[in-house]
């Protein structure tokens, strides 16, 4: 299922908790916020929450990929970006 339509469908795209709740959101027309896509991952058992950070669970890391980024005040660290492949497991737990 490709979500992207000028995407190259060889290539997996990777996307934020973010992006991806813009995506359910087009798809259900319900809108969904990073948290409750986050909570869904957990629920999933995808990911789960270290301290104040969200890391993939052995069956998440399949699914996912880890971006270094500098955020605010070079704050530096990995951010997790999930396989379009999820939309769809997520849209099921709707």
């Amino acid at each position: 299922m490709n979500f992207f339509p000028n995407s190259n469908p060889t290539q997996t795209q990777f996307l934020t908790p973010t992006e991806i709740g813009q995506e359910l959101g087009k798809l259900t027309g319900k809108p969904m916020s990073p948290n409750k896509v986050n909570k869904l991952l957990e629920t999933l058992n995808l990911q789960r929450k270290v301290g104040n950070k969200w890391e993939p669970s052995k069956l998440g890391r399949g699914l996912c990929t880890m971006l270094p980024y500098i955020g605010k005040n070079n704050h530096a660290g990995y951010q997790v970006k999930w396989s379009t492949d999820v939309i769809v497991l997520l849209k099921d737990q709707i």
